[in-house]
């Protein structure tokens, strides 16, 4: 048992407790010292992460640019086609010289919102793309009216649309005056009131301030030159729009009564009855027309003829018709179906008589006899009669000989010539003798396979004769092209 004075007992105590705040101090500070290296690691991850981020957006910081320059320049090229203030104010002067080139007369123009643009805003910003309409009235013939469109879409380059219109036709039966109305000795005006539209481009007010790009124009330039820049700059196309004029045609916006005071005393049933008349033969026109064109669509050779004869007597049944209505000079008694019977019936129908009589009759009887035989050797094909096919080619070259060969044949013959070499090919692979000997294949190699054949031993893609490969090798089997056609020939020669 240890004896300890009372003054040792104080100080060991004391430097008991000394040793452990000391320990538990040193502990503290060792905890917190651990703690804030696992806060540093996570700080760390952090920065590590945001750099690997901002290192991402600096790789793609060219590819962005391009993409933004290229933009920028599409923008330049869209807005071209839109008209700048200059131009909006000189729109009316345009409108002007349509009026004066294509003959209408400009019986109203409001160009109000054009005039006063920018004055009504205020501090209000404007949009990008600003509208403006001009109200327009003119008077024309039909065709005067057309023509003045025409030069709106295609003489003037910027961008104008017409969304909306509104057409008065001429009805002029009596004049105030001097009592009835001759319109055909009139000229028959109609009144269009429309509205032009076109855009402005604000590029000031379109966003905030560009970001600025270092070397703009030299990046501009290499994009350019690598095609990327034309290649995105092909999305605005001006598309052309040109105005063939139909001589003879009746004016659509024309009601066709108002003629029958002046052209002749005929009633309403008459009338009826030569516009039926008139109609009925248009349609035959136009379905004879339709029929005729698809002649060269139908590939049998047989049938096509027989399509072309019942085309013809329907031709010639139609221009007897048509000739019987010409020679009666006052059956079409009204101006305008006469003008529309001339145009629309009998020059299109002169056309179309020129065809009859072009398909010689000896040569759609030697045809017939072609295509028969083209379809007995499409027969043999699928029975492998080789033979006969050679022999029906020979009669073809025979009848070839006979007669010149029509257009219309020639897919027909060219087809008869493949055959024929399939035959050939097929004969002379048939007479070829084959001895074969061992034979080696590999289930997952089948090109290492191996044959033996007339003593040799051959592989897949090696020549066993002029113009006779080997394309496979199978147990029971080999395939081989012979001058560009499929053949096999069966062995037994398993090793």
């Amino acid at each position: 048992m240890l004896n300890l004075k009372k003054g040792n007992t104080r100080f060991l105590l004391i430097a008991a407790g000394i040793t452990v705040s000391a320990l538990g101090g040193f502990g503290w500070l060792t905890w917190s010292d651990l703690k804030r290296i696992d806060e540093l690691g996570e700080e760390t991850e952090g920065l590590e992460g945001k750099i690997r981020t901002a290192e991402g957006k600096i790789r793609t910081t060219a590819a962005v640019e391009n993409r933004v320059l290229i933009l920028r320049e599409q923008i330049k090229e869209s807005v071209t086609i839109l008209p700048d203030d200059a131009e909006i104010h000189a729109f009316v002067d345009k409108l002007t010289q349509f009026e004066r080139d294509s003959g209408v007369v400009v019986t109203k123009l409001d160009d109000t919102q054009a005039r006063e643009r920018g004055k009504k805003r205020g501090k209000k910003a404007a949009k990008a793309f600003e509208s403006i309409t001009y109200k327009l009235a003119i008077k024309g013939t039909t065709p005067q009216l057309l023509g003045f469109v025409d030069l709106l879409e295609n003489e003037y380059d910027r961008f104008v649309r017409i969304p909306s219109f509104k057409i008065t036709a001429f009805d002029e039966r009596i004049d105030p005056a001097n009592g009835p109305v001759d319109p055909t000795s009139v000229l028959r005006q109609h009144v269009v009131a429309l509205d032009l539209e076109t855009f402005a481009y604000n590029p000031k007010k379109a966003g905030h301030d560009l970001v600025k790009i270092k070397n703009e124009a030299k990046k501009i330039e290499d994009l350019l030159e690598s095609g990327l820049l034309e290649a995105d700059n092909g999305d605005v196309q001006v598309v052309r729009f040109d105005l063939k004029e139909t001589p003879g045609r009746r004016d659509p916006f024309v009601d066709p009564r108002i003629f029958l005071a002046v052209n002749s005393p005929i009633s309403e049933a008459q009338r009826r009855h030569q516009l039926q008349v008139l109609s009925g033969l248009k349609t035959r026109i136009r379905e004879i027309s339709e029929a005729i064109a698809k002649e060269e669509e139908i590939e049998n050779t047989v049938k096509r003829m027989q399509v072309v004869e019942q085309n013809n007597r329907i031709l010639t049944g139609l221009a007897t018709e048509v000739g019987k209505l010409a020679e009666d000079e006052k059956f079409f008694s009204v101006v305008d179906y006469a003008k529309e019977f001339h145009a629309l019936v009998q020059t299109p129908l002169e056309g179309l008589m020129a065809r009859l009589n072009r398909i010689d009759t000896e040569a759609i009887v030697q045809s017939r006899d072609v295509e028969h035989r083209v379809a007995q050797m499409q027969a043999a094909v699928g029975n492998k009669n080789w033979g006969l096919i050679i022999e029906l080619h020979d009669e073809i070259q025979k009848l070839r000989e006979r007669f010149e060969t029509p257009p219309e044949l020639a897919p027909m013959l060219a087809k008869a010539d493949q055959m024929h070499r399939q035959a050939s090919a097929h004969r002379g692979f048939d007479a070829m003798k084959f001895k074969f000997g061992g034979c080696v294949t590999y289930e997952d190699d089948p090109q290492h396979a191996v044959i033996i054949i007339n003593g040799r031993s051959f592989g897949p893609t090696e020549l066993v004769a002029e113009g006779l490969v080997i394309k496979s090798i199978t147990p029971t089997e080999v395939v081989f092209d012979y001058e560009g056609y499929r053949v096999s020939r069966r062995h037994a020669a398993m090793r």
